[in-house]
């Protein structure tokens, strides 16, 4: 069964991407916290992004806030995650951090030292490779926060996927 998007799509797609895709090195000073209902942002400088569930996820664990806490505070007390978060902010201002933003949404919070990979990058790498192996196809593929590639790959390495039917990631 196919699913997902044409290799030509994911071309256009991943092209948009990284068109609009920007990261901030900030400290953590220069960021808030800010909530509008149920929708939280995190503001850097004056620019406010939705945060995504990865990125709720990892200011928790940069944060050392327990997750359960965490998503209780968020479900239940948006004002006091809203207090946890600045203030732990406050607490290192000038701890730096890396925010990968798309299309207006902070995607992922992370170290400044965190090491960038795009999909872009391992699309251009890998995709020229699968098109020149003999009998290589690629029956659907997806673009989230990973690049999916359903199985179709005759090579010994991949054969235990291929058999069980499960989709290639990386």
């Amino acid at each position: 069964m196919k699913y997902g998007r044409s290799l030509q799509e994911l071309a256009i797609e991943l092209d948009r991407q990284a068109k609009v895709k920007k990261d901030y090195v900030a400290t953590a000073g220069a960021m808030q916290m800010t909530a509008v209902n149920e929708n939280f942002d995190l503001v850097i400088g004056n620019t406010p992004f939705q945060l995504n569930e990865n990125a709720h996820r990892q200011l928790g664990l940069q944060l050392k806030i327990p997750a359960p806490y965490y998503e209780r505070m968020r479900a239940e007390n948006p004002g006091l995650l809203m207090a946890n978060v600045n203030g732990w902010f406050q607490q290192s201002p000038d701890t730096r951090r890396m925010v990968r933003t798309l299309d207006g949404t902070a995607r992922a919070i992370l170290s400044d030292r965190y090491r960038r990979i795009d999909n872009y990058e391992v699309a251009q790498t890998v995709l020229p490779i699968i098109s020149e192996m003999q009998g290589a196809r690629i029956e659907s593929c997806e673009l989230t926060d990973r690049i999916r590639a359903a199985d179709g790959l005759p090579c010994v390495l991949f054969q235990s996927w291929r058999q069980s039917g499960t989709s290639l990631w990386y």
